[in-house]
């Protein structure tokens, strides 16, 4: 349900509440959502979860986002998804340069 360029800091909290932490990546406000398990087996305890991680603009908008979930092989979308971003933007910008010259 995270889109990025589309959702807002907004959208993310009526989505998911407060989160953890706030922080601030590059000048740009970070929220760190976490989901953790604690599992206590005798004198062991054992923790599992995950982590979201989501990078605002200076608009307020999702840049990034990135999920982690240990204990499995670590999952970083973002690059994937912000490349993906990008080269739309791009050939949006194109089409709108073509169309302006014609």
């Amino acid at each position: 349900q995270i889109r990025i360029g589309i959702t807002s800091q907004q959208d993310v909290l009526d989505l998911f509440g407060e989160p953890l932490k706030k922080g601030i990546i590059n000048g740009n406000d970070v929220f760190i959502y976490t989901k953790e398990n604690i599992i206590f087996n005798g004198d062991d305890v054992e923790k599992k979860g995950d982590n979201l991680v989501i990078e605002f603009d200076e608009k307020g908008i999702v840049k990034n986002y990135y999920l982690n979930v240990p204990g499995k092989n670590e999952s970083l979308m973002s690059f994937v998804l912000y490349k993906k971003y990008k080269d739309k933007q791009e050939e949006l910008e194109n089409e709108a340069l073509n169309s302006s010259v014609e």
